[in-house]
């Protein structure tokens, strides 16, 4: 097994699944890795060397990070037997076009249980984080994203990031159940929770109808 030493390692501290059906579900949950685990190092520089460290190591999975990233991290996927946890894309909601490549790639994934978990940035800057002006066009991409999911079986979180549009963990929740679909949630990291809430609104924090946690 390899030794990651002093290595910065960036995990994904929760993922919390909102399922807006009335039954829960018994699951079990995957430690993955987030590829800022790896991504940078002048040694395991290439995605074959990062999917047989991670793997190695005894994740469940590894994220795929960004579209132009994906053609060669699922070739190392599929050379590896190894499992895309996480797909992490961007969307831009100055605008309701999604690139092309994002359905295409969802396919690909079919049947793999990878999670798709879009963020939303602004890239005019037009609309600032945890405003509402481009909510309208973030519900419209989601439902999109999650037509295609669901055409492969998988589930759509929503990532809240501080600094972009959607930072917010509850702008996230009540985005997701504005959508409206079953295969809609949201992911849940500690770290951005904690940069974008005080310290009142963590007590008062709840997840409705939590299916899963990691």
């Amino acid at each position: 097994m390899y030794s990651l030493g002093m290595r910065r390692i960036l995990f994904l501290i929760g993922f919390v699944w909102c399922s807006f059906s009335v039954s829960a579900q018994k699951v079990r949950n995957e430690f993955f890795a987030l590829h800022n685990i790896i991504r940078g190092d002048s040694t395991y520089n290439t995605f074959e060397k990062q999917v047989m460290l991670i793997k190695e190591a005894g994740f469940d999975g590894i994220e795929i990070n960004q579209l132009d990233n994906f053609p060669g991290m699922k070739k190392a996927l599929d050379q590896n037997h190894y499992k895309g946890a996480y797909f992490y894309v961007k969307l831009n909601c100055d605008t309701s076009y999604i690139d092309e490549r994002l359905k295409s790639y969802i396919h690909q994934l079919k049947g793999s249980g990878t999670i798709i978990a879009p963020f939303f940035m602004s890239d005019s800057k037009k609309y600032k984080p945890s405003s509402s002006g481009a909510d309208d066009i973030v519900i419209k991409q989601l439902r999109q994203v999650a037509a295609w999911a669901e055409e492969s079986g998988l589930q759509v979180a929503i990532y809240p990031h501080l600094g972009f549009y959607v930072e917010r963990t509850d702008h996230a929740l009540n985005l997701a159940k504005k959508v409206g679909r079953s295969n809609v949630g949201l992911t849940f990291n500690l770290c951005h929770w904690l940069a974008t809430s005080s310290r009142t609104g963590r007590l008062e924090i709840s997840f409705e109808n939590t299916e899963t946690v990691s």
